[in-house]
């Protein structure tokens, strides 16, 4: 006999939106099943059913901490706090709050913890003993979950990202409208602005405009970065940018924002590369030579142009 029981994860989970998710939300629901009570028992003095457990974000952390060598790693509160809140508006589970921790009910979990409602419970192939619901809590109203879903990620702030959840794509563009961020945040703060829209600068509105530029009209990073060096120095144009959608507007040319500010730093750039240069292609004691001919031509000595 295998000590410890067991718990069930039913198959069709592959095709629910969970199996989707970002790894650390599909561990954190997994432990719940895991650590549920599969029987009504009492805890500090309170009885938890079937299905519940209290626990804390510490208590989730440490529970699926990982070791690399003899580093402990773990997810972060916040980590936990999103997948949380994931889950919460699916309706896989509800929380309340206590002195001691949250109380967490995992959501029909007599439902899918009970062997008797899977076909090939026994070796049997005869159809579940209990009917099953009209709608589960992985699939119901799946199209409200989705928009669900997206008003979530629309509101999850720019520096809020956890950038290992992300992929190579997604962390390009994101590594982008991060720099233009803290540049903006930057500018504004050395003309003495305060601007609360960029401090709350959240995901979508600062990268999708990013992504938009890259992938759809084509620009390059190096061209990112010529902007990025302009608006650092250009005065007039640090008080104008204040987001990365502005890149993407047209003036009253309709020309992008982005177009103009790259022609504007390339200019200015030759201008740097022209008075960088020495004009007159002369050195300084070659000149003090010549006027000094011009004051005493008979007693100045020539220097040579060099």
């Amino acid at each position: 006999m295998i000590k410890g029981g067991y718990y069930i994860k039913a198959r069709k989970i592959q095709n629910s939106e969970i199996a989707n998710a970002p790894p650390h939300v599909r561990e954190i629901w997994d432990w719940l099943i895991k650590e549920a009570n599969h029987k009504e028992k009492k805890i500090h003095g309170n009885i938890f059913k079937r299905g519940e457990l209290i626990r804390s974000y510490r208590d989730i952390q440490e529970g699926l901490h990982w070791m690399v060598g003899f580093r402990k790693e773990k997810y972060s509160k916040w980590q936990c706090e999103m997948a949380m809140k994931w889950l919460t508006k699916r309706q896989m589970i509800t929380t309340t709050k206590t002195t001691r921790g949250m109380i967490i009910t995992v959501c029909n979990y007599d439902y899918y913890q009970n062997p008797e409602n899977y076909e090939s419970h026994k070796g049997s192939h005869n159809k579940a003993t209990t009917k099953p619901q009209g709608t589960d809590t992985i699939n119901k109203n799946e199209k409200n979950a989705k928009n669900d879903k997206k008003k979530e990620e629309d509101k999850i702030l720019l520096s809020q990202v956890d950038v290992s959840t992300l992929n190579d794509r997604d962390k390009k563009n994101y590594q982008v409208a991060i720099s233009f961020w803290e540049l903006v945040k930057s500018n504004l703060s050395e003309l003495d602005i305060k601007s609360p829209a960029t401090e709350k600068a959240t995901y979508k509105l600062w990268v999708d405009p990013i992504r938009l530029l890259i992938e759809k009209d084509k620009r390059t990073i190096e061209e990112f970065r010529e902007i990025f060096i302009f608006l650092q120095q250009d005065e007039f144009w640090k008080e104008q940018i204040r987001s990365t959608a502005k890149l993407r507007k047209k003036n009253k040319e309709n020309i992008t924002y982005f177009e103009v500010l790259l022609t504007k730093a390339r200019n200015e750039q030759r201008k740097q590369k022209r008075s960088g240069n020495n004009q007159s292609g002369v050195s300084e004691d070659y000149r003090r030579s010549i006027l000094e001919r011009l004051r005493n031509p008979k007693n100045s000595e020539t220097v040579k142009e060099g």
